[in-house]
């Protein structure tokens, strides 16, 4: 009698007690509301709607493309190799796409001060 009564009182307390949770891609943009036995996707927009180089169930690249997001990413492929990701004003010591990722490397010739 006693679980029973406990039971009753937390559901009449707490009737819609959820949390959310960020899934397992760790892809933050993507949230879940989760119900006891039921999982609740929010709908496409609540937060960003989803990436088009995204596969939105492993949040990876989609097959046949190379990247998802970075200053080298452009159109879910990567930059050529020599293009210019960031522009230096003063030194003329650009830092340049390497062709094989989307990340913008440090020219090596910059010094430590130099940014």
């Amino acid at each position: 009698m006693i679980p029973v009564l406990l039971v009753t009182i937390c559901l009449a307390v707490f009737p819609f007690q959820g949390s959310s949770i960020i899934l397992e891609s760790g892809n933050i943009n993507d949230y879940e509301i989760v119900y006891p036995k039921k999982v609740a996707v929010l709908p496409t927009g609540a937060m960003n709607s989803a990436h088009p180089c995204c596969d939105p169930v492993t949040c990876q690249p989609k097959q046949g493309e190379h990247c998802i997001s970075g200053p080298c990413c452009r159109n879910c492929k990567f930059l050529n190799s020599g293009t210019i990701c960031k522009k230096t004003m003063l030194d003329g010591l650009n830092d340049y796409c390497t062709g094989v990722t989307s990340d913008c490397p440090r020219n090596p010739y910059k010094g430590k001060e130099d940014d």
